[in-house]
């Protein structure tokens, strides 16, 4: 069994999560950074073939992203987290639950934000429990053991090291970790389809990704508003050349919603019904409603650019008529137990961090008494650059 791994940057990171799962257990790797559980959702849509792979999942993180930075409301992301898991579900795969720390700085520690990191997580939690699916809390033992001076948190990014460690216990632990999946047969609840893109379209790549792009100008709407008047559309990949702005307005709604220059699935912040007197269409002049992750607001007159074409490759649809599920939590899958092994690591982590410290005050010694030679020597010995260039500093100071 191969396991497709699903998430943001923290997934993507060449020397973080990903290469520890990838040194144990064979993985297709389907993470796009700043991307929340309705990307997760989406690649589940498009790439898990029933029975071919196990899953191992992430989005927490970028799910409270979208809500403070973009401005996604909570409700949306609610949404969306409920609906990757009926997805996941569906799937007919095992399936794994990786909870990531999210931490808070001066500027986003307020009571808002400190609500949203909780009612993001505990829903995660509660529809991992519900549907069966074993879970990580990496969030909650970061806290609960008071890690924040062992690990450092960068932008939303815990240290690599500790990241690809944990990577390698989950592979080492797959088999117990994976939820068993039993066959589901549900009816059409996701759909995605670049069907009502017209034309050849153009291939774009790059060293990670291929995706075949359809300017927005190109979409059948006449088809699409006919085939889809049962759903909402609740989402779009886009792959712009330019910062971009999509327009979808009809005669009770006006949405324009702003698309930065990455690879990226964007959600949009209400459910959008399709009707008659639709019209999809790039926007030059109209500032944005929505905003996504690293779009540039036109709003900002410090801002000069010029707007490009929306390029879309796939839209993701959901029925009107799914209600959201009654979560029950029975059960406990919580495997917390997997992060006592990351003890030994903290262990030799502590070690080593007092050996690095030992060598530079040894090297700051010897040059400050002038023996620069013994100083080179001992920097190179360490064997790492960090004392090397403490020592180049240095001297060139003494100088």
């Amino acid at each position: 069994m191969r396991v497709a791994l699903l998430g943001g940057s923290n997934s993507v990171l060449k020397d973080g999560f990903s290469k520890g799962l990838s040194e144990v257990v064979a993985v297709d790797n389907y993470a796009l950074g700043a991307s929340s559980s309705i990307q997760n959702m989406y690649s589940t849509v498009k790439y898990i073939n029933n029975g071919h792979y196990g899953i191992v999942t992430e989005s927490n993180v970028n799910d409270f992203h979208n809500f403070w930075v973009s401005g996604v409301p909570l409700s949306t992301i609610k949404d969306n987290i409920i609906n990757l898991y009926r997805m996941l579900y569906l799937a007919n795969a095992p399936v794994f639950i990786l909870l990531i720390p999210i931490t808070l700085n001066k500027r986003s520690n307020t009571p808002e934000n400190i609500e949203a990191v909780n009612v993001i997580n505990k829903l995660h939690i509660k529809c991992a429990c519900h549907y069966g699916f074993n879970y990580v809390d990496f969030h909650d033992y970061f806290f609960y053991n008071n890690l924040h001076s062992k690990i450092g948190v960068k932008l939303g990014h815990p240290n690599v090291a500790i990241m690809r460690y944990i990577g390698k216990l989950v592979g080492r632990h797959i088999k117990s970790v994976f939820s068993q999946a039993e066959p589901k047969f549900g009816n059409e609840v996701v759909t995605l389809t670049s069907e009502y893109l017209l034309g050849s379209g153009e291939l774009k790549v790059n060293s990670k990704f291929n995706k075949r792009l359809f300017d927005v100008e190109n979409i059948n709407q006449k088809k699409l508003i006919s085939e889809r008047h049962d759903y909402y559309l609740i989402g779009a990949t886009a792959w712009c050349d330019e910062n971009s702005l999509l327009s979808i307005s009809s005669k009770n709604f006006s949405v324009v919603k702003a698309f930065n220059t990455e690879l990226q699935f964007h959600e949009f912040f209400e459910k959008i019904s399709l009707d008659s007197n639709t019209i999809v269409k790039n926007e030059k002049i109209k500032p944005p409603t929505e905003m996504s992750l690293r779009a540039y607001d036109i709003r900002n007159k410090e801002l000069s650019f010029d707007l490009g074409n929306i390029k879309l490759s796939d839209l993701l649809f959901i029925r009107k008529d799914i209600a959201n599920p009654v979560l029950k939590n029975n059960y406990n899958y919580n495997c917390n137990y997997l992060l006592k092994e990351l003890e030994v690591f903290f262990d030799y982590l502590n070690h080593e961090l007092t050996r690095q410290d030992a060598v530079a005050k040894t090297i700051r010694i010897l040059l400050k008494k002038g023996f620069v030679g013994l100083a080179n020597k001992l920097a190179n010995k360490a064997g790492g650059q960090k004392h090397i260039d403490l020592y180049d500093r240095l001297n060139n100071e003494k100088k």
